[in-house]
């Protein structure tokens, strides 16, 4: 509740205290990493987008849900060939799946 009103008040970040900001932060990625897990779940877009947007903050549109996703397959694919290099098969592979069900937009 304290987040809320504070990332309304502030802007949606422009907050003052660090502590109050760290944790409006914390919470924004959070609510990021959320959408990212609805969105695999089949999700729609934009009803992620408006279910998620009070927490992650008022610039949480569908292109920046979609910009997260392609990141978070980039990340997965990375992840998918270290995984690869140390020799865990079942951890690269699915990281694997998750990057391309991310790629082919998730």
């Amino acid at each position: 509740k304290e987040l809320l009103l504070a990332g309304a008040a502030g802007g949606g970040g422009g907050n003052r205290d660090p502590a109050v900001a760290a944790r409006l932060e914390k919470h924004r990625r959070m609510a990021a990493a959320a959408a990212v897990a609805e969105l695999l779940d089949g999700g729609d877009v934009a009803e992620t987008c408006a279910r998620w947007r009070t927490v992650a903050g008022g610039l949480f549109l569908p292109g920046t849900l979609q910009q997260l996703s392609s990141e978070t397959a980039s990340v997965a694919a990375m992840a998918a060939n270290l995984a690869t290099s140390a020799g865990w098969r079942g951890v690269a592979s699915l990281l694997d799946a998750l990057s391309r069900e991310l790629d082919a937009g998730a």
